[in-house]
C-alpha cells in the first residue's frame, strides 16, 4: 500500500513539474512572438517537426519491444529444433540399419 502512495505522489509530483515548464515555455515563446513577427512561423515548425519526432520515438519503442518479442520466440523455436534434429540424428542411422538388416530379402528359404 505505501508503495503505491509513493508511486501516486511521484507521478503527481512529475505531472506538477511538467505544468510548470509547459507554463514558462509558454510565458517565453509570448515573450518570443511578441519582439518578431515570424517568430510565431518558426515556432510552430518547431513544435510539428517535435511532434513528428515524438511520434517516430514511440514507435521505434514499439517495434523494439514487437523485436525484443520475436527474438525469444526465435530463441524457444532454436532450441525445439535442436531437439528435432537430435532426434533424427539418433533414430534414422537406427532406423536405416534395421530396415538393411531385418529386410524381407534376408529371410526367404530358397
Amino acid at each position: 500500500m505505501d508503495e503505491k502512495v509513493a508511486y501516486l505522489k511521484n507521478a503527481c509530483q512529475n505531472t506538477l513539474l511538467r505544468a510548470e515548464f509547459q507554463l514558462k515555455l509558454a510565458q517565453s515563446l509570448i515573450q518570443v512572438v511578441s519582439l518578431h513577427p515570424l517568430a510565431f512561423e518558426l515556432i510552430l515548425i518547431a513544435k510539428v517537426f517535435h511532434f513528428i519526432a515524438y511520434k517516430n520515438a514511440k514507435s521505434n519503442i514499439a517495434l523494439g519491444k514487437d523485436a525484443s518479442t520475436i527474438a525469444v520466440d526465435t530463441k524457444k523455436d532454436g532450441a525445439s529444433m535442436k531437439t528435432i534434429a537430435l532426434m533424427g540424428m539418433v533414430f534414422l542411422p537406427s532406423t536405416a540399419l534395421a530396415v538393411s538388416l531385418f529386410k524381407p530379402s534376408n529371410f526367404t528359404t530358397d
